[in-house]
């Protein structure tokens, strides 16, 4: 079922859910771990905001001959006592992060300058505007540390489970232990430094379900003059901007500083200074020190409250915001179509929110096929449709009328290619920063 509900709407069962899916299948479901209680402040207060479509996990495809794979909830609940909104339909990070996990951000030339630019913003907050060990927890291909080593000349060690990024991390030279962030991994890494100058968790507060552990850990290899930092999605920019495409099976939780500040502070770690960016469509970059350290806290911190608090994300008003926002987005979507209903329509990128853009777009009966330029995701298929996925060099002869975007983050470079390669006539629609034809 999709669509709007009123505030306070009962949790779904899992057993409604099971019952909602027709590719559902029982050793499915009993892989998924659903949460009673808040991620971050533990209240059973937890209502459901956005309904969303049983969708693929992202970036998983159908290769030739394999059966569909499973659909999964996507739910999202607010907490009514701190405001965090997250998942609770939670599946095990080891098939979350598996050998599908391709994701990669020294194949993004932008972030490599984003990173060097986050660097300076560390450096900013340490003491000596040094650091002798720097730590990344989901670390990837080891791109941040091995900048974090060019401007401190650090030693760096890398934790992250997927064995792609790791294996890449690894032959760059970059020392990454293959695993999750755990109690063992702690243990192990106060056996070898004692203490961690810099500690950065990257979107990694996005996927963790064991939130508190995760900070309390975190504050435990700690100084007081270590810095920690974290990038994650931004519900700020998430309400604002109908971020539908920043929904996916491992971002479990969605931030706001609401909910954020309380937890660190119950943690042991208070939030001095926050940055907002414009990756992935809005996010940004908090720094947080030991309570104890007790560092100044700059004015930014203090102007994003009362963002949020205008915004209502205080209140059940920001979350509705969205799912309104969403809804109407779809609407749009499906009248743009319309009168392409017999012609070739296809879609670019077999992006990490392709899945759900599709599902919840209603896109797989009328895609006829996706252009990707990942040599691991070209001849493959989508999940529950018969929709192809092809390499760049299929989209002239395919000839399509029309072009779906989405792989949203990149749309403007899209639709340019878009144009130079089919000629102005092609139609483009474009699903970020707003709905359109172009």
């Amino acid at each position: 079922m999709q669509g709007t509900q009123q505030h306070g709407c009962q949790l779904k069962s899992l057993p409604q859910i099971l019952e909602s899916s027709y590719l559902f299948r029982i050793e499915d479901f009993n892989m998924l771990t659903r949460r009673t209680k808040c991620r971050l402040c533990e209240s059973g207060q937890l209502v459901l905001s956005v309904e969303l479509p049983l969708t693929t996990i992202a970036d998983h495809y159908r290769a030739t001959g394999e059966k569909q794979m499973p659909l999964y909830p996507l739910d999202i609940y607010r907490c009514e006592a701190c405001g965090h909104i997250q998942l609770l339909d939670i599946l095990p990070p080891a098939v979350l992060f598996d050998a599908e996990f391709t994701y990669m951000p020294s194949k993004n030339p932008a972030l490599i300058e984003h990173f060097k630019m986050y660097a300076d913003l560390v450096a900013n907050l340490l003491d000596a505007h040094s650091a002798s060990v720097c730590l990344d927890i989901g670390s990837n291909d080891g791109l941040f540390l091995q900048t974090l080593k060019a401007r401190f000349g650090s030693e760096i060690l890398g934790i992250d489970p997927a064995h792609a990024p790791a294996e890449h991390a690894r032959s760059q030279g970059v020392e990454t232990w293959e695993e999750f962030f755990s109690d063992d991994s702690v243990r192990r890494i106060k056996d070898r430094f004692k203490k961690i100058d810099v500690i950065s968790a990257n979107n990694v507060f996005a996927h963790n379900d064991d939130l508190i552990s995760f900070a309390t850990n975190v504050a435990s290899l700690m100084h007081d003059g270590s810095v920690f930092s974290f990038e994650f999605s931004y519900l700020v920019d998430v309400v604002e901007k109908g971020l539908i495409g920043t929904v996916f099976h491992e971002h479990v939780s969605t931030h706001s500083l609401l909910s954020l500040i309380p937890f660190l502070n119950r943690c042991g770690l208070d939030l001095v200074d926050i940055k907002r960016i414009d990756t992935q469509g809005g996010a940004a970059i908090g720094f947080a020190k030991l309570l104890s350290a007790k560092a100044p806290i700059s004015e930014s911190v203090a102007k994003l409250l009362l963002l949020e608090r205008k915004l209502g994300l205080d209140t059940d008003r920001g979350i509705n915001i969205f799912r309104d926002r969403i809804m109407a987005d779809k609407i749009k979507v499906a009248e743009l179509l319309k009168p392409y209903a017999d012609v070739t329509v296809g879609g670019f990128g077999a992006a990490r929110s392709a899945n759900l853009l599709v599902d919840f777009f209603e896109l797989g009966p009328i895609l006829n096929f996706i252009i990707d330029d990942s040599p691991q995701k070209c001849g493959k298929w989508l999940n529950a449709f018969e929709v192809p996925i092809l390499p760049n060099s299929s989209l002239v002869e395919k000839n399509p009328k029309v072009m779906v975007c989405l792989a949203w983050i990149h749309t403007e470079k899209i639709t340019a290619r878009l144009k130079e390669t089919l000629g102005t006539s092609i139609k483009v629609i474009q699903l970020y920063p707003e709905i359109k034809l172009v």
